[in-house]
């Protein structure tokens, strides 16, 4: 009867042990994704600033100033729009993929539990 529990143990320690290994790599994946988007978006910036500054510096009519702020605030703010629709991608990856490790890791539980029910029966 020790053995069946020592077994049992045994095998509830690994599915907990594979349960957070799935877990910290779908934290890491996650994290390298927003990470992937923040530099992205550092870098637009920086880009958007230099190219800015450029068209800014070659003005040369006050009205075409006012107008080409218009130009560049529209356009930079699509792309961090688009940026900011990227990481809310990136977390709804990582929603759905943890609730799949949730779902996995209920089925499991469920099973380990019939497993010692059985075996306590067994040994009453």
């Amino acid at each position: 009867m020790q053995h069946e529990w020592l077994n049992l143990t045994g095998n509830a320690a690994e599915d907990a042990y594979t349960a957070m290994k799935k877990l910290n790599e779908t934290n890491i994946k996650t994290a390298q994704k927003l990470f992937e988007q923040q530099t992205e978006m550092l870098t637009d910036s920086m880009e958007f600033a230099q190219s800015g500054m450029e068209k800014l510096s070659a003005v040369k009519n006050p009205k075409d100033l006012a107008s080409l702020q218009n130009e560049l605030l529209r356009n930079y703010g699509e792309k961090m729009l688009g940026n900011y629709q990227s990481v809310v991608s990136v977390f709804n990856e990582a929603h759905e993929s943890l609730g799949g490790l949730v779902e996995d890791n209920l089925k499991t539980a469920e099973a380990n539990i019939k497993k010692a029910v059985s075996t306590n029966k067994k040994a009453a």
